[in-house]
């Protein structure tokens, strides 16, 4: 089972990759949210890239925070809780488990951009009210908390696959069951 293909790359100059975006205006922006999201998380950045021990500049993303899931099919990785990253049209940041619930007027509020399930595109951090966003941003980061908490809570694949091998605790045949099975019987009768 293949894991994610965008991944921690530790050891990576975060410093660098913002010095390295060639729109200036971007870079700015860059900074100003790298310090948002700093103060925040209260988390050092590392930068995600999809090539282990080289970033891609074009698609990496700075990230704070890191949470280890595994879905119930028992695929397992590591993600960021929040993050950016500097791309052609402006910059996206990333809320890790998504939107929170009851953040809705506040995305309303926070001006011109796109928002999805867990992911706002901005053109340029002018056009958006960065009290707003910081506020978007520590409430992502607190629901993350809970999320997380719930996601450990699940039972993984091995622990269903065992209370399926135990059987089940108690059985129940309904009628239509007990129908069913009846009309196959006078079937395979009718045919002799």
């Amino acid at each position: 089972m293949s894991g994610n293909k965008t991944k921690p790359m530790y050891g990576e100059d975060v410093e660098m990759f913002i010095e390295n975006v060639s729109d200036k205006v971007l870079r700015e922006d860059c900074r100003e949210i790298h310090k948002l999201m700093q103060n925040v998380s209260k988390e050092e950045a590392i930068l995600w890239g999809s090539k282990e021990g080289q970033a891609l500049w074009g698609s990496a993303i700075v990230g704070f925070g890191i949470y280890e899931y595994t879905y119930r099919s028992g695929r397992s990785g590591e993600w960021m809780r929040l993050g950016y990253s500097p791309r052609k049209n402006g910059l996206s940041v990333y809320l890790g488990c998504g939107l929170p619930p009851g953040v809705d007027e506040e995305v309303k509020a926070l001006g011109k951009c796109k928002s999805g399930r867990s992911c706002i595109s901005i053109r340029r951090l002018s056009d958006i009210d960065l009290n707003v966003l910081e506020t978007i941003l520590r409430k992502s980061w607190h629901a993350n908390d809970q999320i997380i908490e719930n996601m450990n809570k699940r039972p993984s694949k091995e622990q269903k696959n065992s209370k399926k091998q135990a059987g089940p605790v108690s059985l129940k045949v309904g009628k239509r069951a007990a129908n069913k099975q009846d009309t196959t019987s006078k079937k395979k009768k009718r045919r002799t």
